[in-house]
C-alpha cells in the first residue's frame, strides 16, 4: 500500500547499480548510520460489498523504520522494523487502532565494493516491483501476492556496468533463502505467532532450498527515465505441499518530465506463478498504473490490475482491481508530510467490493 518500500526497495530493487548509490565515504566517520522512518495513519472504509458483513472500517497505524549502519566503507548492518495490524478483520467488525504488532522484517550483514554487494541474514527477496511501486493507496494489492518477505539466507548483486555506458545501470542479483521460523517471525505487542515447519508452504524448508534471480536496469542514455526488472524465482515446497512453486516476472517503468514541476510516472508488470504457495493452483498477474505529479507536491493516480487463478481442483477465477487517488506532499520540519485519498473497486473470487480510504504519513530521511 506504499509507493516505496524503504527496506527492500532501497537495498535490493532501487539500488540498481552500487556505484551510483554509494555514500560519500571520503568525508564520513564510522560507525555511520543512514536511514528513513515513516509514520502512517490510514483509514479504510468498505462501503459496498457483496459479502455478508463485508462493509467494515479499519483505522490503523503503520510505522516502518529502515536503518543501515556502516562500520567501514564496505561493511554494514541493515535493519528494517515494521509495525502494522497483524490480523485480518472479522466479518461485520470495525477496527480502530487495535491488533498492532511490530516485527523485524529485515536484519542482515552487507558487504559493498566496486563490483556490487553481498548480504546474509533475514531479507526481502528481489522479485517484482509493482508490489511496492504501483501508484496509489491500493494499487499494489494484487502484486503483493508474489511479494516474498522475511526470508533467511544470503545473496549477491553484481553491477554489470559500473561506469556510464550505453547499457545504463544494470545489476544482476542472485539469492538463496528459506522462510524465517526464528523468534524474529513473531511480533509485539500483538503476537502474530511464530511460523512452524509443520505449517508447510512454499519456501518453508529446513534450509535455503529456494532461489531468486533478477536483472534490474535503469538510466539508459537512449531512454531517459526508463527502468526494467526481470526475475525468476523457485520456492521448494514445504511439509505436506504437493508441488514446488516457480515464478516469472517482467516489468518496467517510465518517468516523463512534462514541465518544471510536472512529471508522469507509468509502471507495468506481468507475473506468472505456477503451483502458487506450493499448491496445485496456477496464477497470472498484470498491473498497469500511472501517477501525474504537478504544482510542487500534488498528484493524481490510477492503477488497474488483473489476476487469473486456475485451481488445481478444478475451476478458475478472473479478478479485477481498479484504483484512483490524489494526494499532496509538502516539507514540514526535517521531513515530508503527505496526505492521500484513494478509491478501490475489487472483484475478487466472485465478491465485489468498493472502498474509500485516507492516508496521512510523515517521512524523515537522515545520514546521507
Amino acid at each position: 500500500m506504499k509507493l516505496l518500500h524503504p527496506g527492500a526497495g532501497a537495498v535490493l530493487v532501487a539500488s540498481l547499480a552500487f556505484g551510483a548509490a554509494q555514500p560519500a565515504f571520503a568525508e564520513t566517520s564510522y560507525p555511520h548510520v543512514t536511514g528513513e522512518v515513516t509514520v502512517e495513519v490510514e483509514s479504510d472504509v468498505v462501503y459496498k460489498s457483496d459479502a455478508a458483513g463485508g462493509e467494515v472500517s479499519d483505522t490503523y497505524l503503520i510505522i516502518d523504520a529502515y536503518f543501515q549502519t556502516y562500520f567501514t566503507e564496505s561493511w554494514s548492518l541493515v535493519t528494517y522494523f515494521y509495525l502494522e495490524p497483524t490480523t485480518g478483520l472479522n466479518a461485520g467488525e470495525d477496527r480502530f487502532f487495535t491488533d498492532e504488532g511490530g516485527y523485524v522484517e529485515e536484519l542482515y550483514i552487507s558487504y559493498e565494493d566496486d563490483w556490487g554487494r553481498a548480504w546474509a541474514g533475514k531479507f526481502d527477496v528481489n522479485f517484482g516491483s509493482a508490489h511496492t511501486n504501483a501508484p496509489g493507496i491500493y494499487g499494489t494489492n494484487f502484486a503483493e501476492d508474489y511479494q516474498i518477505l522475511e526470508q533467511l539466507g544470503g545473496g549477491v548483486q553484481f553491477s554489470l556496468s559500473p561506469q556510464p555506458s550505453i547499457m545504463g545501470e544494470v545489476s544482476l542479483s542472485v539469492a538463496a533463502f528459506f522462510a524465517d521460523r526464528t523468534i524474529l517471525s513473531e511480533s509485539w505487542p500483538e503476537n502474530r505467532g511464530r511460523l512452524r515447519k509443520s505449517a508447510g508452504g512454499a519456501g518453508n524448508t529446513s534450509g535455503p532450498q529456494s532461489f531468486a534471480i533478477a536483472l534490474d536496469g535503469a538510466e539508459l542514455p537512449t531512454v531517459p527515465g526508463f527502468t526494467y526488472h526481470l526475475g525468476m524465482m523457485y520456492r521448494a515446497g514445504g511439509q505436506g505441499d504437493p508441488k514446488d512453486e516457480m515464478s516469472l516476472v517482467l516489468g518496467g517503468s517510465q518517468e516523463y518530465t512534462l514541465g518544471e514541476s510536472t512529471s508522469l510516472y507509468v509502471i507495468g508488470e506481468l507475473a506468472r506463478v505456477a503451483n502458487q504457495f506450493g499448491t496445485d493452483d496456477d496464477a497470472s498477474y498484470a498491473t498497469l498504473g500511472a501517477q501525474l505529479d504537478f504544482l510542487d507536491g500534488f498528484n493524481v493516480n490510477a492503477t488497474g490490475a488483473y489476476r487469473h487463478v486456475k485451481f488445481g481442483g478444478g475451476g478458475d477465477t478472473d479478478d479485477l482491481l481498479f484504483t484512483a487517488g490524489a494526494g499532496y506532499t509538502m516539507p514540514v520540519g526535517p521531513g515530508d508530510l503527505s496526505f492521500d485519498l484513494g478509491w478501490r473497486y475489487g472483484d475478487e473470487f466472485g465478491v465485489q467490493t468498493e472502498t474509500v480510504g485516507a492516508l496521512l504519513s510523515y517521512t524523515i530521511a537522515f545520514g546521507d
